[in-house]
C-alpha cells in the first residue's frame, strides 16, 4: 500500500513560494496515517519555505477534501470559547488596520465549521464562506445561516462580490499553489482590503525543541515570519503585521477575565520575544498599483 501511494505522489523541482531551485532536507518523519509510508520535507534556500517533496498531485488534493465527510472534530473545530476570543482579537485587529470608517465585509475561505462565521455575525458583520468539503459547507450555512460556496476559486459561477476583508485560518499549509490562491483572493477585494492567513508557525516553540514535532501529514508548507512575507510579495500583496505569540488572553478570557484589546496585543509580543510562539497570524493589504476590479 505505502509502494501504491508513493506513486500516486507529485516531485516538485523549486520553491512554489518563490521559484528557487535550491534546497536542503528539513525531515524525514513516519506518515501519521499510512503504516509504512515516510514524509519527506524540504526547506527552501531562499525564502526559508518548508514543503512536503514529493507531495499528492492537485486532483487528488482536492478531491480527497470535496468528498470527506466530517466526524464531530471538524464540526465543532473554531467553536469553543478560545477560538472565539482569539476571533474577536482579529476581527478588532483588522478593523483597526482598515481605513477609518470601512465596515468589514467578510469573505472566510476555507471557513470549516464556521467558528469564524459565527463570531462575525454575533459582532453584526456581513460574511459568506467558501468551503470545498462539501459535506460541511451544507453544515455550516445551515447552522450559521450564512452563505458559503462549495467550489474551489477561481470558479466562474462565484459571485464575485467585493469584500473588504479575506480571511483565511490554517488552510494555506494544505494548499497546492498559496501564491496562486492568494492572487486569486486579491482579486475579490475592494482597493485598501485587507487579507488575514492563519498558518501553522515554523517557529513554534515545539518545533524548534524537536525537529518535526508539529508537522502533519496533509500539511504542504510550513511557513515561519520570514516565509509568509514573500508569500505576501509574491502574490502582490503588502505585509503589514504578523503575530505568532501565545495568545494568552483567550487562555485567560476563557476563564471570564476579560482581556483589553491593547493589553492583549502587548501580551502577544511579549510572548512572541520570549520565545513562546504558537500559531501565525499574518495580516496583509492589497499592494500599490495592485488593486483588483
Amino acid at each position: 500500500m505505502a509502494q501504491e501511494l508513493e506513486r500516486l505522489l507529485v516531485r516538485i523541482a523549486e520553491c512554489m513560494i518563490c521559484g528557487a531551485r535550491s534546497s536542503k532536507r528539513y525531515c524525514t518523519r513516519p506518515s501519521l496515517f499510512r503504516a509504512g509510508l515516510t514524509i519527506t520535507y524540504e526547506e527552501c534556500l531562499t525564502c526559508a519555505t518548508v514543503f512536503r517533496n514529493p507531495r499528492p498531485g492537485d486532483d487528488a488534493r482536492l478531491k480527497a477534501y470535496q468528498e470527506k465527510t466530517p466526524d464531530d472534530v471538524n464540526l465543532n473545530d473554531g467553536w469553543d470559547e478560545r477560538s472565539r476570543l482569539h476571533y474577536r482579537f482579529v476581527l478588532e485587529r483588522a478593523r483597526r488596520l482598515s481605513s477609518p470608517g470601512r465596515r468589514l465585509r467578510i469573505l472566510d475561505f476555507g471557513c470549516g465549521a464556521g467558528g469564524f462565521l459565527r463570531v462575525a455575525k454575533e459582532m453584526g458583520l456581513e460574511s459568506e464562506g467558501v468551503e470545498v468539503a462539501r459535506a460541511l459547507a451544507r453544515h455550516t450555512a445551515s447552522r450559521v445561516g450564512v452563505k458559503v460556496f462549495e467550489e474551489p476559486l477561481p470558479h466562474p459561477s462565484f459571485p464575485g462580490r467585493p469584500f473588504s476583508l479575506v480571511f483565511s485560518s490554517m488552510v494555506f499549509e494544505h494548499l497546492t499553489d498559496p501564491v496562486g490562491t492568494l492572487r486569486t483572493l486579491r482579486e475579490v477585494l475592494v482597493p485598501g482590503g485587507l487579507v488575514v492567513v492563519e498558518v501553522p508557525n515554523l517557529l513554534h516553540f515545539r518545533e524548534r525543541i524537536r525537529r518535526g514535532s508539529t508537522l502533519d501529514d496533509s500539511h504542504l508548507f510550513y511557513f515561519s515570519p520570514r516565509s509568509i512575507r514573500h508569500l505576501f510579495e509574491a502574490a502582490g500583496m503588502q505585509l503589514l503585521r504578523v503575530e505568532d505569540g501565545l495568545r494568552l488572553h483567550a487562555w485567560i478570557g476563557q476563564t471570564g477575565v476579560p482581556v483589553p484589546f491593547a493589553a492583549a496585543s502587548v501580551l502577544e509580543r511579549l510572548c512572541a520575544r520570549a520565545g513562546l510562539r504558537t500559531a501565525l497570524t499574518a495580516y496583509g493589504r492589497l499592494a500599490p498599483g495592485k488593486e483588483g476590479p
